[in-house]
Formats: structure tokens, C-alpha cells, sequence
């Protein structure tokens, strides 16, 4: 509201307002406003499209270059922040806005006030410099037309900042925020989608080995509802073992890891790099992690990321779902037999990636 009139002169900013204009400058014969944003309230439509529709792999790479060129500006135009990782800013700027709401910053343990003005300047420096946003890429290689860039970045910079590789004698590590960023939160939310489920048609779905597979073919769809599960989302949470784990030493950064996922060889073992990086290719050590990330086995929390993995997943267990059950008060071959579909799942599609390589 213009400082010309009375509106906003001797009143509060009204609480539902995300900007404010505190000051006309006179330019010559121009009169700039001046606005302020109000800290974690709307940030407004911050870039346009260039064009509707997904874009194509060849652009995508393009735009993550782009990104990463005003990743490395920003880093350097600023003395305090020198020590920013330009591959975790790059998929700070992916995630945003989504995945970047004060719940994500929390969860991956930015909560320094100081880092997280840094960041909060970063996202304005590149959104000032990027205005035509790519938020979906058409991937030939799986045949999606509508891949989700900012889930990918959550999921993958999850892991960067949080994965943790297999042991030297190829034990897989315990579950952790790493796969609650990417397929461990899918999974919850798609175990509330069993949930109700089983409230609307009881008899039909008591078995989640047969929800898991109602649910593979296509979108997954299965009966009155959708789920979260879907084969995008399950393709966006599996490339994000590219990111950084588990080679030993990490010489790429994470534009090359994603290009070599879309364009390169690695576009041809998604789900094989996923399955063996993160679980040594065990199906029994999926299903191990699949009921670990349902809260029902594993350790007790022992540091704080085990502590705040546990209050994340049982507040997600409980606002998923319209007719929330939590893991504890199921039966034990239940749960079992829930978490056998997800290992059918990625099993199937580990085997059909690789008969597809082999040209049998």
C-alpha cells in the first residue's frame, strides 16, 4: 500500500500481509518503491516459465549449469559464506520453494541463524538472475513426461548432507534422515495411504503385499485412491544415489552426477545403483530398512539426528493419514507383508533394468 495514504502509516503489517511498502524514493522523475518481505510468510510467485510443459533433458542440463555458474558467484561475492558448498546450494535452489519451508531446514539441521541468512540470501541473489524456472523435465529413458526437479534435489540433497555408505564388509547402515528425505518418507506416506485403504475397503486390503501390488502398474492407483508411491516418485527418490554415497572418494560434483543420470551411462542402472549402493543389492536388507523406517525395528535413538527422525516420522505417520494406525499397533505379519511389496517392487524393477541392458 502506497506511504501516500493513510492504509499503512501508525498500523500494523496485517497478519495474512507478506510485503510491505516502507518508502518512495524519488529517481530523477521516478518514484521507486521501496518493499520489505516479512520473514516465513509467502515468498509470492518468484520466476515464470518460458514455456509450458516439461522441459527437455538437453535443457534441464542446461538450467542446472546456470544454476551452478550463479552458485559459485554468489559464494564468492560473499567473504562470510566463502565455506558454502556450491553442490548443496545447487540443490537448495532445485528443492526451493517446496522443500525449503522451515520443517526441511530443521530436519537437515540448518538452524544457526547466521548460515541460515546466508541461505536465505543465496535463494534471492539466484532468483533475481533466474527467471525462467524449470520445475519438470520429460525423461526419455523412463518415459516420464512430468519429473518432479524439486523432489529429486530434496531426496538427493538429503543424502549429501546425511548418507552414510555401506561398512567395509558391505553391511548396509542403519536407516536415517537420508532416506527419510527421499524414498523413507515416500514410504511412510505410503503406508498411511494402506491405512485408508483399509478404512474404506477393509476385506480388500488387509494383506499390504496386495495393496504394494494393486498399486506397481502405471501411477499406481489402487481403488478410490492415490498414492504417493507412484512410479515417479519412486524413480525421483532412487536416482538420488548418485549424489554422493558410497564411493569412497567423491571427484564430481553433483551437476556431473546429474547429468550422468539423465544423459549418461548411469541413466541405464537407476534402480541398480540405488538397490546396491544403499542396501549392498540384500532384499532382505531392504526389507530390514523398510520396517525401520515404519519405527517398528532398529536401535533405539542414541544421537540427536535418531531423536528428530523419530519425532519427523511420527508426525508424518500421524497428518498423512485420514485414519492414521500406527506400525506398533499392527500386526507383526502385517507390517511383514507390507514390507515384502516394497522389496518386490524394487526387485522387479532391478531385474527388468538389467534384462533391458543385457538385450534379452
Amino acid at each position: 500500500m502506497s506511504i501516500g495514504f493513510s492504509g499503512n502509516m501508525g498500523f500494523p503489517l496485517p497478519a495474512n500481509w507478506s510485503f510491505n511498502q516502507i518508502q518512495t524514493a524519488r529517481v530523477g522523475s521516478l518514484d521507486i518503491n521501496r518493499d520489505v518481505h516479512k520473514t516465513g510468510s509467502d515468498m509470492g510467485v518468484w520466476g515464470v516459465k518460458g514455456s509450458p510443459g516439461s522441459a527437455t533433458v538437453d535443457e534441464f542440463i542446461a538450467y542446472i549449469r546456470r544454476v551452478h555458474e550463479v552458485a559459485v558467484a554468489y559464494r564468492n561475492s560473499m567473504p562470510g559464506f566463502l565455506d558454502m558448498d556450491t553442490n548443496e546450494m545447487v540443490l537448495t535452489f532445485l528443492r526451493h520453494p517446496k522443500y525449503t519451508n522451515l520443517r526441511w531446514w530443521g530436519l537437515l539441521g540448518v538452524v544457526d541463524g547466521f548460515v541460515y541468512k546466508g541461505w536465505l540470501g543465496f535463494l534471492a541473489f539466484a532468483q533475481e538472475r533466474i527467471l525462467n524456472r524449470i520445475d519438470n523435465v520429460n525423461d526419455p529413458t523412463s518415459g516420464v513426461v512430468d519429473f518432479h526437479i524439486n523432489h529429486l534435489a530434496a531426496a538427493c540433497v538429503g543424502v549429501w548432507l546425511k548418507g552414510k555408505p555401506l561398512a567395509v564388509d558391505g553391511t548396509p547402515p542403519p536407516t536415517g534422515i537420508a532416506d527419510f528425505a527421499g524414498w523413507g518418507g515416500d514410504w511412510i506416506q505410503h503406508y498411511g495411504e494402506w491405512q485408508d485403504a483399509n478404512a474404506l475397503e477393509p476385506g480388500q486390503w488387509r494383506s499390504g503385499l496386495d495393496f504394494c501390488r494393486a498399486e506397481t502398474p502405471g501411477e499406481m492407483v489402487a481403488g478410490k485412491l492415490r498414492s504417493a508411491f507412484k512410479l515417479r516418485d519412486l524413480l525421483e527418490d532412487v536416482m538420488n544415489m548418485r549424489a554422493k554415497i558410497p564411493a569412497p572418494v567423491v571427484s564430481r560434483g553433483i551437476v556431473d552426477e546429474i547429468i550422468d543420470t539423465f544423459q549418461g551411462l548411469g541413466r541405464l542402472v537407476r534402480y541398480q545403483n540405488f538397490f546396491s549402493r544403499r542396501f549392498n543389492s540384500h532384499p532382505a536388507a531392504l526389507k530390514l530398512a523398510a520396517l525401520e523406517m515404519l519405527g517398528t525395528f532398529g536401535p533405539a535413538p542414541t544421537d540427536a539426528d535418531d531423536v528428530k527422525l523419530a519425532a519427523y516420522r511420527t508426525a508424518l505417520m500421524l497428518t498423512q493419514s485420514e485414519n492414521p494406525v500406527l506400525p506398533f499397533d499392527m500386526s507383526p505379519d502385517q507390517l511383514s507383508s507390507f514390507c515384502d511389496g516394497l522389496v518386490e517392487v524394487i526387485v522387479t524393477k532391478v531385474e527388468a533394468e538389467a534384462e533391458k541392458n543385457s538385450g534379452s
